[in-house]
């Protein structure tokens, strides 16, 4: 009986020191890659409606918006902008980045993703 325990109590330390064993060594051999981060911010108040994508070395680019000024073509515009928007964040999606926050401005009309690929 007592010979059983032990060599119960070996096995035991033996399968959870491999088990110590893999993970470590995974972590060793394959080092996780950095996050990176990504702002994509939409302005869509007035006439200058723009959506300025920041990339992570800190490149902007700037992608022209339809105004919202104008009462009698507002919600045409509106779609389109929503169009554009979702095309540019589907189209960041599909090459790995992921929309982690989003922050919206009340009354100012603007919306800010923050977007992060990697790990």
């Amino acid at each position: 009986m007592k010979n059983n325990r032990l060599i119960l109590s070996i096995l035991a330390v033996c399968m959870v020191s491999a088990i110590c064993y893999g993970f470590i060594s995974k972590k060793l051999t394959d080092p996780a890659t950095p996050s990176k981060y990504m702002m994509v911010d939409v302005a869509e108040g007035g006439f200058n409606a723009k959506m300025l994508i920041t990339s992570p070395e800190g490149s902007p680019s700037e992608i022209d918006l339809l105004s919202l000024a104008a009462s009698n073509t507002y919600f045409n515009n509106l779609a389109a902008n929503d169009k554009t928007v979702l095309t540019q964040l589907n189209n960041l999606h599909s090459v790995g980045w992921d929309i982690i926050q989003v922050i919206s401005v009340s009354g100012g009309g603007s919306t800010r993703y923050i977007l992060k690929k990697g790990e």
